[in-house]
């Protein structure tokens, strides 16, 4: 009965610990000055802890944008706001932040935790609905700001620790089974 309780609680830990938060956002096309977009999405993990980002940047103006003129607002559902890239007043810079990210390609942010970007700090609470704000953030007047984008995905990725504690449950239950 106790390794049939102890299999039901790794396995719920497994559960809760594993899930990434995966928003396809798909394709976007941003045109003129601080356009913008907005989507929501639920989650339903607790302890998120941060966030990766990926997308294929078609530009359309021959070189007149860089993909890291994008700007992201992060909403959690507990109301913190997380300010990453764009042009002017950058709060926390993309990977790909600056001059070399003007060709059409793939891009991407790798897993950054939310407790090291300036801002709020870590989310209060993970569970709910998170909207993401995609702003083109070149406010040039003389141009046509646009910014076109395919396969966009956000991911919202649990913390570390939870991992290694699924993986301690497991080492756990494997030596009760030798025992």
């Amino acid at each position: 009965m106790k390794k049939a309780m102890a299999v039901v609680a790794i396995a719920g830990l497994a559960t809760v610990a594993s899930a990434d938060e995966v928003f396809n956002i798909g394709s976007i096309s941003l045109v003129g000055p601080l356009a913008s977009q907005t989507f929501n999405f639920t989650s339903t993990s607790a302890g998120l802890t941060g966030f990766a980002f990926q997308g294929d940047f078609l530009d359309p103006t021959n070189g007149a944008a860089y993909a890291s003129d994008l700007r992201m607002l992060l909403t959690a559902p507990s109301g913190e706001i997380y300010d990453i890239g764009g042009f002017s007043n950058v709060t926390n810079d993309w990977d790909f932040q600056g001059s070399g990210s003007n060709p059409p390609g793939f891009y991407s942010h790798a897993a950054q935790d939310f407790a090291v970007l300036t801002g709020p700090g870590a989310p209060a609470n993970t569970v709910g609905t998170w909207t993401i704000e995609l702003i083109q953030d070149w406010n040039s007047t003389s141009v046509n700001a646009r910014q076109d984008w395919d396969n966009m995905v956000v991911t919202l990725v649990p913390a570390p620790g939870s991992l290694a504690l699924l993986g301690m449950g497991g080492l756990v239950a494997a030596r009760r089974r030798r025992g």
